[in-house]
């Protein structure tokens, strides 16, 4: 995952970097362009960011439900032994 998002984050950079320099040669249509996507790319990397924290978040709620529940079973099964 950080891979992707370290990905994004240089992509970004890259279009900003391109973007400045199409500006400083008068190509705003072409600077324009590059600001778009280096924006879309920090929005992409940040959403990605939040998509793998949020399944990391339940993997964990998950788990210790399981727990819970196993804790529950060997109760009851001590209970009726």
């Amino acid at each position: 995952m950080r891979d992707l998002t370290k990905y994004r984050l240089e992509r970004s950079e890259e279009f900003l970097d391109e973007s400045k320099m199409l500006l400083e040669n008068g190509n705003f249509k072409g600077s324009i362009n590059r600001s778009y996507y280096a924006d879309f790319f920090i929005v992409s990397r940040e959403e990605a960011e939040t998509q793998y924290n949020n399944a990391a978040e339940f993997y964990e709620a998950v788990k210790k439900y399981l727990e819970t529940m196993e804790n529950a079973t060997e109760k009851i099964s001590r209970a009726d032994a």
